[in-house]
C-alpha cells in the first residue's frame, strides 16, 4: 500500500503521537499491519499526506510559541492583606511592649481605686508598695495584662481597620472623616470587651492584693492560678465577666475618643510640620490619644475595678455588680470627685504607654517587617 511505503520512508523522523514512540517505526510488516488494523485507513492516509510536506524546523516552532501572546497571570489574593498583618501582628507586639512599660503605674492606679484608705495618694502608694512588697510588687499580675493587651490590641486595630474599610465600601462613607474614625473606634472597643474582661478581672485581683492591707498581713498572696480557680469554682464563666457592663461603657466611649484624637492630631502635625519624621508624629499623636482616652470614660474604669475585686462571701455570695449602683455608692462616700480617684496615676501612665504603642507600630511599618 502507498501509505505504508511513505511511512517506511519517514521512519527516521521524530516521534509522532499518532503512532507511538520511536520503536513504533522499527519493526516488520506485521507491525505495520497491526497499526493498519488499529488506525482507520482514512486517518492514516491524511497523516501520510502530511508527512510528504517538509517538516518545520524546531527553532521556528519555538519562536512561534514565544511570539504567541500569553494571558496575564492574575495574582492570587493573599489570606491577609499587608494592612491586616500590621493591624494584627503589629498591634500585638506594640501592645506587649507598652504594657511592660506601663505596668508599675497601672498597679498604683488599681490600688488607689480599690483600697482608698490604705493607698490615699500616688506618693503614699509608691512608698507602701516599695516598702512592703518590694520592686516586684509593681509588677504583680503582669502576665495577665501582657497576654490580654497583646490579644486586645490585635483585636482593636484589626476591627478598627476592617470597620473603616467596610463603612467605605458598603456605605460609601469617607473613612478620613473624624465621625467615621470615632464610629469605627467605638465598634472596636465593643468587640474587644469580650476578650479583655476575663484578663482584667484576674489582673485587678492580683494588683489589689498587698500585704499592706490589714487582712492580708502575714498571708501568702494569691497567684494567678489561685484567682482563676476561685472564680471558676464559685461562679464559672460568669466570674470572669464581673464588671463587663462597666467595661463595655468604658471601651466604647474611650476608643471613639482614642482614634478620633490620634487621627486628628496626626493629620494636624503632618500638615503643620511636613518635615517631622513619622516616628515623631506617631509618638506625639499617641500621647494626645492617651490623654483623650481617659477623660470622660474614667469613672467607668474606677467602677469596673471596684466590681472586679469584689471577694466571694460564703454567707452572702457576690455583692451587686451593677455599674450604676457602684457609681452611686462612690458619689455617696466621696462625692463627685471620688469618681476620678486615681486619674493622676492613670494619665501619668497613659501618655508614655500610648506614645510607645503607636511609635512601635509605625516603626514596624517603616521597617516593612510584615511586607
Amino acid at each position: 500500500m502507498a501509505y505504508l511505503s511513505i511511512l517506511r520512508e519517514k521512519r527516521s523522523r521524530m516521534w509522532d503521537p499518532w503512532f507511538g514512540n520511536d520503536n513504533t517505526w522499527i519493526g516488520n510488516d506485521n507491525a505495520w499491519f497491526n497499526i493498519d488494523k488499529m488506525v482507520a485507513p482514512e486517518v492514516v492516509a491524511v497523516r501520510a499526506q502530511e508527512l510528504k510536506e517538509p517538516m518545520e524546523p524546531m527553532e521556528q516552532k519555538v519562536q512561534k510559541v514565544q511570539k504567541e501572546p500569553m494571558e496575564p497571570k492574575v495574582p492570587k489574593e493573599p489570606f491577609l492583606s499587608t494592612d491586616a498583618k500590621y493591624e494584627i501582628f503589629g498591634g500585638a507586639i506594640a501592645g506587649g511592649v507598652s504594657t511592660i512599660v506601663g505596668e508599675p503605674i497601672d498597679t498604683i492606679k488599681v490600688r488607689m481605686q480599690t483600697h482608698p484608705n490604705t493607698f490615699p495618694n500616688v506618693t503614699e502608694t509608691i512608698r507602701k508598695t516599695w516598702t512592703v512588697d518590694g520592686p516586684r510588687g509593681f509588677f504583680r499580675g503582669l502576665m495577665s495584662p501582657l497576654a490580654s493587651q497583646m490579644a486586645v490590641n490585635a483585636t482593636i486595630f484589626f476591627t478598627y481597620g476592617r470597620t473603616l474599610e467596610y463603612m467605605s465600601e458598603a456605605w460609601g462613607v469617607d473613612k478620613t472623616t473624624i465621625s467615621a474614625q470615632m464610629g469605627a473606634g467605638a465598634v472596636a472597643g465593643a468587640v474587644q470587651t469580650a476578650v479583655l474582661n476575663p484578663f482584667d478581672v484576674v489582673k485587678c485581683q492580683m494588683q489589689a492584693a498587698s500585704k499592706a492591707l490589714p487582712h492580708l498581713q502575714g498571708v501568702t498572696l494569691p497567684k494567678p492560678r489561685d484567682v482563676v480557680r476561685t472564680l471558676w469554682t464559685h461562679r464559672g464563666v460568669l466570674g470572669f465577666y464581673q464588671g463587663v457592663s462597666a467595661t463595655l461603657w468604658r471601651e466604647t466611649t474611650s476608643f471613639a475618643l482614642y482614634f478620633g484624637a490620634y487621627e486628628t492630631t496626626r493629620k494636624w502635625l503632618s500638615k503643620t510640620w511636613p518635615d517631622m519624621s513619622t516616628l515623631a508624629v506617631s509618638l506625639l499623636s499617641g500621647s494626645v490619644a492617651g490623654l483623650a482616652v481617659w477623660g470622660p470614660p474614667y469613672p467607668f474604669d474606677l467602677v469596673k475595678s471596684r466590681i472586679q475585686v469584689i471577694p466571694w462571701n460564703r454567707t452572702h455570695g457576690w455583692r451587686s455588680t451593677s455599674t450604676w449602683v457602684h457609681m452611686r455608692d462612690v458619689v455617696r462616700e466621696r462625692g463627685i470627685g471620688g469618681l476620678w480617684r486615681g486619674v493622676s496615676a492613670t494619665l501619668l501612665r497613659a501618655v508614655p504607654v500610648n506614645a510607645i504603642l503607636f511609635m512601635t507600630m509605625q516603626a514596624l511599618r517603616d521597617q516593612k517587617v510584615f511586607g
